[in-house]
């Protein structure tokens, strides 16, 4: 048998649960029919109708107890069809003009080689394989350089048994006619093919307006400090404590104070500054809870202010401007006046004569 005149089909050995699901006699009689149809996929019945199958596969002695119910479970499951007179094969035509992915190509080219390799007495280690494969592929480059290395280019060189027969029998047909030699004839190559072109510079990278890249995050924005937050924060640096929030009681005058600050035009912020000055008072702007800052509210905007409840220096220059100086009236009214008292143990002076 010449392997190169003979038509062939592709069998596919992958066993999905479809198609073990099926009976073992209607997996044989696809496998059969798939051989039998042609190029469509078409199988010719006949006037005999389904018993045709049977006559083809020559065992017509199977037909009703194995054949006949294996060929209605295929139709079932749709594998095939039966139209008339026609049986059809629907995804045949799919099946096999379908082109290997190039790893999958790759993966059969190595699987050749070290099957290669492997029956010439080569060593039966990976590394030697691969090696000696490469050596092969490369001699065979240097022995046909018209041909284009590369995955695109070898679906155009290495061409299936059937379609290399088809040009052949073209090239007979068209041999003798000047018109068809002449398109077949090889276009020279064009002047330009000869000139090597300077590559184009890498272009900038974008940035955004923040100077960062395209791909990069953008920088996380500033989460405003809650209003809770803020309290919890300020009562912490004045006090040293952090504040007991009640939720009956604080709740609504957390609210209450927001809207008084809406009301100013403010926010959050002016609720934080008037009850830093709450908290650092100590008379009648002081506030322990957030209900004494409602109530005081505008009596907080600025802070508090008493005669003598500034700092320590300013205290002690003004008791000191207000404390009288030593010369004066009030104080010289006061220093007590020298009193001589007599020593008994002293002796009597005489007066002189």
């Amino acid at each position: 048998m010449r392997w190169e005149d003979e038509h062939f089909v592709k069998i596919y050995t992958r066993d999905t649960v479809n198609w073990l699901a099926l009976s073992y006699d209607a997996r044989c009689l696809f496998l059969q029919l798939v051989r039998k149809v042609d190029r469509a996929g078409i199988l010719t019945l006949g006037r005999h109708g389904r018993r045709a199958v049977a006559v083809l596969l020559g065992a017509m002695d199977l037909w009703p107890s194995r054949l006949e119910p294996a060929l209605r479970e295929l139709e079932e499951d749709g594998c095939l069809q039966v139209e008339g007179d026609r049986l059809v094969i629907p995804n045949f035509s799919a099946a096999q003009q379908a082109r290997q992915t190039d790893r999958a190509r790759k993966a059969e080219q190595r699987e050749r080689d070290r099957a290669d390799a492997m029956s010439s007495g080569a060593t039966a280690s990976v590394t030697g394989l691969d090696i000696q494969a490469q050596n092969k592929r490369a001699r065979s480059h240097d022995v046909t350089p018209a041909v284009t290395s590369g995955h695109t280019a070898s679906h155009d060189v290495t061409l299936r048994r059937d379609e290399t027969r088809r040009e052949e029998t073209r090239r007979e047909e068209t041999r003798g006619d000047p018109r068809a030699e002449a398109r077949e004839a090889p276009t020279s190559p064009s002047p330009r093919q000869g000139l090597t072109m300077a590559p184009s510079p890498e272009p900038a990278p974008a940035r955004h307006a923040d100077g960062s890249l395209p791909f990069e995050a953008p920088p996380a924005a500033v989460r405003e400090e809650s209003l809770p937050d803020g309290l919890m924060r300020v009562h912490l640096e004045v006090k040293g404590k952090p504040y007991t929030w009640q939720p009956h009681r604080d709740d609504t005058a957390a609210l209450a104070l927001l809207a008084r600050a809406k009301a100013d035009g403010a926010g959050v912020p002016e609720v934080l500054q008037r009850w830093r000055h709450g908290l650092g008072a100590q008379y009648r702007q002081r506030c322990d809870t957030l209900r004494d800052l409602v109530q005081r509210w505008e009596a907080n905007a600025t802070p508090e202010h008493r005669a003598g409840t500034g700092p320590p220096s300013a205290h002690a220059a003004d008791k000191a401007r207000r404390a009288p100086s030593h010369g004066s009236t009030w104080a010289k009214s006061r220093t007590p006046h020298a009193v001589s008292i007599p020593n008994p143990d002293a002796p009597e002076e005489v007066p002189a004569p």
